[in-house]
């Protein structure tokens, strides 16, 4: 039972025939409590604000969400305005999550349960939906874990907290993020949150979603005992630094303490890398101008997404180059590059494709326990006299337990003595266990230097898988203009890929990868449309239709004419 309303109580919307029918609370935060309601035959999440929170600028702006109304389904997004004369406050309807969206902070505790493709589709629809967001003159301000949820079957996600959205360059006092996911210069104090400082945001998020990590926490966060405020205003704030930074290795990842991050770094491909550069480097010298559009990001998901395979073994491998490969197979590399035999398919962790920075020799690398960190004077790194015994909570901004995402998390982050363990930056459930996880991907062993995987990024060759060894195989692919998809079992091509006018459309498949019921080595793309497609073949140029819902077999040197373009299998 709620502090502020009853359950059973009803409330009448101006808008409304019938009564809204107030249900049992499903969270409580510090703004207000947040119900579930009964409006006609409908289920709704009704949030009603506490007194202190429910003043004239709070309704004024809740009043212009609903009338700009959502940017898209992603968002949670506050519908109509509930007042009820005799009762304090006010509230407002939003659609209730369903039950299949589960907390953002689940996805990293159990990542390695996770295909790339998920991720990869989890990643692409924020993007998608901030960029639709932005597009409407409005920025969320408060961009973290804490108020998403992500479907682990779709990768579709729900945004909650939509009460903070504000107008672009007209941001409400008091409303500046969680600190972990805040832009520098709003930590400073130089600025407040907008579009801008959003992208930092967002990029802090994707680098979570796929390093676990945080992309400034190195080897200065490692000398800190205690993450209280101002040692995190230090390192978000006053002296960020991204681990990776290709120029200023100063807080560069602690060789065992963070071996998880260093060993998913290599695996991912060197154009999701650069972006990654990008954003904590020139995105933090120069805002407004270096920072990654959310079109970079939802560009580079669906790239990581429709270049993803799995070697025989399991273990997962990107197309390094496909767009440089669709005559020989091969990727065209540049004489430096060119070792061994050609090959576009990229090693994960190998050692062509990994940033020219290396750890530093463990002797170079702060003292554990010492208050100085490279290119800090001594003593000056805020927190780093403090000792505690605590257990570590998990990053902040990830891991609240409001059913709906009303609340948020909140108090320091306190580490234990340091053991020489592997780091608590991040929980110790999110951290891996070794081997190559159930998605296929490499994983750090606890406490031990990344160079101890065997996924190496610094003995494969290209063209060799990183968990067995093996070559890999080339797996069969579609290229449409500059779009390629890897087209192994399950996999869909949508509009985006087959009408150029339709770019970055995912709202329906258009064909999908099958297997032969007769014979499941036989992979054809069943036609999903409601027109026929035109095929031409072997040698004669051979023409068939398939009509819809039939499927044309895979082979290399197939042409199909899906109506709006054409597209080939090469392999």
């Amino acid at each position: 039972m709620g502090d502020l309303l009853c359950e059973g109580q009803q409330l009448f919307l101006p808008s409304a025939v019938e009564p809204c029918t107030v249900g049992r609370l499903l969270g409580d935060g510090t703004q207000g409590e947040v119900y579930h309601a009964l409006l006609g035959n409908q289920d709704w999440a009704l949030k009603w604000y506490r007194p202190g929170f429910a003043g004239p600028e709070q309704l004024d702006a809740i009043r212009l969400l609903v009338a700009k109304g959502s940017p898209c389904a992603s968002f949670l997004w506050p519908e109509m305005v509930v007042e009820q004369e005799g009762i304090p406050g006010f509230g407002y309807l939003m659609a209730l999550r369903e039950a299949r969206f589960q907390r953002f902070n689940r996805l990293l505790r159990h990542h390695g349960d996770h295909p790339v493709r998920l991720l990869a589709t989890v990643g692409f629809e924020l993007a998608n939906s901030f960029w639709q967001l932005h597009c409407k003159g409005l920025c969320y301000c408060d961009i973290s874990g804490g108020n998403l949820f992500f479907d682990p079957q779709t990768g579709e996600i729900r945004i909650c907290d939509n009460d903070n959205v504000g107008v672009d360059g007209r941001t409400r006092p008091g409303v500046a993020g969680t600190l972990e996911f805040m832009a520098p210069e709003v930590v400073r104090g130089e600025a407040s949150p907008s579009i801008v400082t959003d992208l930092h945001s967002l990029a802090v998020l994707l680098f979570h979603l796929f390093l676990l990590h945080h992309p400034l926490e190195g080897l200065r966060e490692d000398a800190i005992h205690c993450l209280d405020l101002a040692a995190k205003e230090y390192l978000y704030g006053q002296a960020p630094l991204f681990i990776f930074d290709p120029d200023d290795h100063a807080n560069a990842p602690h060789p065992e303490r963070h071996a998880t991050v260093l060993a998913n770094w290599p695996f991912y491909p060197r154009f999701l890398q650069d972006l990654f550069v990008r954003s904590f480097t020139e995105g933090l010298r120069d805002p407004a101008n270096g920072r990654v559009r959310e079109t970079e990001w939802r560009a580079a998901m669906v790239r990581l997404r429709d270049t993803a395979f799995s070697c025989p073994c399991g273990a997962e491998n990107f197309l390094e180059d496909p767009l440089a490969m669709r005559e020989t197979g091969f990727s065209h590399r540049p004489p430096w590059r060119q070792r061994g035999s050609p090959s576009d398919l990229v090693s994960v962790g190998s050692a062509e494709d990994a940033p020219s920075w290396r750890p530093r020799p463990t002797s170079d690398l702060v003292s554990v326990g010492s208050a100085a960190s490279e290119g800090s004077p001594a003593g000056s790194v805020p927190g780093a006299a403090a000792r505690h015994s605590e257990p570590p909570e998990g990053p902040s901004g990830i891991g609240s337990e409001d059913p709906q995402g009303s609340g948020g998390p909140g108090g320091s982050h306190r580490r234990p003595e340091r053991q020489g363990g592997p780091s608590d930056t991040v929980s110790p459930d999110l951290q891996a266990s070794g081997g190559a996880g159930g998605s296929g991907r490499p994983t750090a062993p606890r406490g031990g230097p990344s160079h101890t995987l065997s996924g190496s990024a610094e003995h494969l060759p290209s063209g060799v898988c990183w968990a067995c060894r093996s070559p890999l195989p080339l797996p069969l692919r579609l290229c449409v203009d500059r779009q390629v998809v890897v087209l192994t079992a399950g996999v869909e091509v949508f509009p985006h890929h087959l009408d150029p006018d339709r770019r970055f459309d995912f709202s329906a498949p258009c064909g999908k990868v099958v297997p032969n019921p007769n014979n499941p080595q036989i992979l054809g793309l069943q036609n999903l449309t409601d027109t026929t497609w035109v095929c031409r073949f072997g040698p004669d140029d051979a023409r068939a239709e398939v009509p819809p819902g039939r499927s044309v077999k895979l082979g290399p040197g197939t042409r199909i004419d899906f109506g709006t373009a054409w597209g080939e299998i090469v392999g």
